[in-house]
């Protein structure tokens, strides 16, 4: 938003609370790798764009990319579900676990946490919003009016910038490569781990541990699976949060070479802007 009214250094912004200096150089960095500046420190026409829609810059770039792919309504569901609470309810007692569990599995995807979080809400939208199957469901109806609020607004604000909501369901490839150009920077990988055995050769393997760690291509950060994810273990991920909770365990590998032969994403990484 200061580039919009401006100004071309925040740096030097005199912020009433101002954030640490690494804090806005990572948040520099991310808005130029979004291509939302400009190496000049300028804004882009597509940095305007992304200061339209009030959600975080990262998640504004995944719905402009979805006009691309043809996956806006899809998209739009996702990060309105993932921008409200924790939507699955886990009840206390150890009877009630079970049960919910397994009707959570209902709406689990191989395909990863944003399929699943775009099942849960297609299935409250076709039981006509009802509490009782929220109840049934151990879904938060809280939870879904809020992303239903939430994905309401941003819709009407995509319609004034001449965006059409696309769809591309049934298929789910489009959604798959929209997640992987708009938040290549979040991929991340399975840890691998290297030992020698008895005969002195090395041997490398994912490790197999339940909640098997990742680590994220681009900055080699640390992430885990959320305990409410999918209970998939597969090579490659999307971290969606910041604080490095991954939650989207989804099987893109083969997803992410077609997207890099075809420059959706760029590999090797990008040069950095700097102050």
């Amino acid at each position: 938003q200061l580039f919009v009214i401006g100004v071309t250094n925040p740096l030097a912004f005199p912020f009433p609370s101002p954030p640490s200096t690494q804090s806005l150089h990572s948040s520099l960095k991310q808005l130029f790798r979004l291509g939302a500046i400009s190496s000049d420190k300028t804004i882009t026409a597509h940095g305007r764009n992304v200061a339209k829609i009030p959600l975080s810059p990262a998640f504004a770039h995944l719905l402009l990319c979805a006009n691309q792919f043809g996956c806006v309504e899809e998209i739009l569901t996702a990060v309105s579900m993932l921008s409200s609470d924790n939507v699955l309810i886990q009840p206390h007692i150890e009877s009630e676990k079970k049960l919910a569990g397994q009707i959570h599995k209902q709406f689990s995807s191989r395909d990863g946490d944003f399929i699943t979080l775009i099942n849960i809400y297609e299935a409250w939208i076709k039981s006509g919003k009802s509490k009782g199957w929220c109840r049934r469901s151990f879904v938060s109806h809280r939870g879904l009016n809020h992303a239903c609020s939430v994905r309401d607004q941003i819709g009407r604000i995509l319609q004034t910038m001449g965006i059409k909501k696309s769809s591309c369901m049934p298929e789910r490839e489009p959604i798959l490569k929209c997640i992987v150009k708009g938040l290549s920077r979040n991929i991340a990988a399975r840890t691998i781990n290297t030992n020698v055995n008895a005969k002195g050769k090395m041997k490398r393997e994912f490790s197999s541990h339940d909640r098997a760690p990742y680590r994220t291509v681009d900055g080699n950060q640390d992430v885990y699976v959320h305990p409410s994810s999918s209970d998939i273990l597969e090579k490659w991920g999307i971290a969606t949060k910041a604080s490095g909770v991954r939650r989207n365990p989804s099987d893109i590998e083969d997803i992410y070479a077609v997207c890099v032969k075809h420059g959706y994403i760029l590999a090797g990484g990008v040069s950095d802007i700097t102050y």
